[in-house]
């Protein structure tokens, strides 16, 4: 009895993995060769798709493929052919209750969300451990999460007890070829958490909003230990020129002290409740930057014309620039925060960790 004849039903342009793998990789959707071999990812960017999964330690056969849809899109556009607005639908008649997520702000149209649902069956049929998700539309079938740049190279947690993680799509790749390398890192880590030696993720005590006997505990904790190595990082908002918060944080220990509180009435922003506490706090800002502990910024030279130019405030020690030290590593990589943790780290995309964008008090880093 073959693989396919063990359950329920066949799948259009399906490729076997090896027996009884575990893992299933999904794509967007057939292109002009895919539609006419019947076979996902044997194209260009399924054959920049074989290069990367070799060069990251896994073969093709290691999984199974499919794509979210099985028919391929007009002019190979799905979000242009297949995706419209709430507007149009509800024109059209159409309950806004029971649809899909939006991708980028639009929704599938319903004549296409069959696709979806065969997708989420092949799943259940399939129970595969870890999901490699190529693209955002893939991101977005199986997580209703479509924002591909802050989700790559993160491992998610699926439903069902799954793993997976989500980068570029080869054909993206191919039209942006300096994707490629965050390509490679990406699957690289997806091989080193399925053999176990991805690190795990690192449990944090982190106070972001503080109280001053909390601020003042933080301090003694970094003052009793001067060889512990502190990162410093600010939030601003150009509209106001405002800093709005600063951290001191170890990998595992640190503190978030506010300034700005978004929420409230424009004239009455400060987190703090009165101009005698804002200058306590920034006190203890000044103490905290002439603790003898190395510091190390991201991108520092713009924090520090706002702490020097507006405050007068000096970060004694400075050793390394996290931004300059990844240009120097890897030129050909960006040097955002973002992408620095989904290359070293296994963490979460961190800017989701909050309930909402609308959070008080961002605490980024």
């Amino acid at each position: 009895m073959t693989q396919l004849a063990t359950l329920a039903k066949p799948f259009s342009l399906f490729e076997w993995g090896k027996p009884n793998t575990k893992l299933l990789l999904i794509g967007e959707a057939p292109g002009e060769e895919e539609e006419r071999v019947g076979k996902p990812f044997v194209g260009a960017s399924g054959q920049l798709l074989n290069t990367l999964l070799e060069q990251s330690g896994f073969s093709r056969s290691d999984f199974n493929i499919t794509n979210v849809f099985t028919e391929r899109p007009p002019g190979n556009d799905f979000k242009l052919n297949w995706t419209t607005t709430k507007t149009e639908l509800k024109k059209a008649g159409y309950s806004m209750a029971a649809r899909l997520p939006p991708i980028n702000k639009r929704y599938l149209i319903p004549e296409m969300e069959h696709h979806v649902a065969r997708l989420h069956s092949e799943i259940d049929d399939l129970k595969p451990a870890f999901i490699l998700l190529l693209g955002s539309t893939a991101l977005w079938a199986v997580t209703g999460e479509s924002r591909i740049g802050q989700n790559r190279g993160t491992i998610l947690s699926l439903p069902n007890g799954r793993t997976g993680l989500a980068t570029f799509h080869p054909a993206m790749v191919l039209r942006q070829w300096d994707q490629r390398p965050l390509v490679w890192a990406d699957l690289s880590k997806a091989a080193k958490y399925l053999n176990g030696t991805l690190p795990k993720p690192l449990e944090r005590l982190f106070y972001i909003d503080p109280t001053f006997e909390e601020i003042e505990h933080v301090y003694e904790v970094f003052a009793a230990n001067p060889q512990w190595e502190i990162g410093v990082d600010i939030e601003t908002d150009p509209r106001i020129g405002q800093i709005t918060t600063i951290s001191f944080c170890t990998p595992r220990f640190g503190i978030c002290i506010p300034f700005y509180n978004k929420s409230t009435l424009p004239h009455l922003c400060n987190y703090w409740h009165t101009a005698a506490e804002e200058a306590r706090a920034w006190r203890w800002v000044m103490a905290f930057g002439a603790l003898a502990n190395r510091k190390v910024g991201q991108n520092f030279l713009y924090d520090h014309q706002y702490l020097l130019e507006d405050l007068d405030i000096r970060i004694r020690n400075l050793q390394d620039d996290t931004s300059i030290l990844q240009h120097s590593l890897q030129p050909e990589l960006p040097k955002a925060l973002g992408t620095l943790a989904s290359l070293y780290l296994n963490e979460p995309s961190w800017k989701f960790m909050r309930e909402s964008s609308k959070d008080d008090n961002k605490a980024d880093e």
